[in-house]
């Protein structure tokens, strides 16, 4: 399995992966374990779940930026676009 690890680009996921030479011989390998010991999920501060899942999915946050970028709207017009979008779906998902 260490030899796997060497070539993947993954961090570790089990107790035992944490002393393979990897994660401290290769820079990228050392991100990867400080994100798994250190980061958060994803969907922080918020759950992943159904509505994060569609939000990710609608790509409303890439979107905003290249409004921003390449379409050169507003920046508040596309933070408020982004919104609106965010806000649709998880409407859609509240109980």
């Amino acid at each position: 399995m260490a030899g796997f690890m060497e070539n993947a680009t993954y961090g570790p996921v089990l107790n035992s992966q944490l002393k393979y030479p990897v994660f401290t011989d290769s820079p990228v390998h050392a991100g990867l374990l400080q994100q798994a010991d250190k980061g958060t999920t994803p969907a922080y501060p918020d759950t992943a779940n159904a509505a994060y899942s569609d939000y990710q999915n609608a790509f409303s946050t890439p979107r905003m930026v290249q409004r921003v970028l390449v379409d050169k709207v507003d920046i508040n017009t596309a933070m408020a676009q982004a919104q609106a979008s965010c806000q649709k779906i998880y409407d859609q998902h509240a109980s």
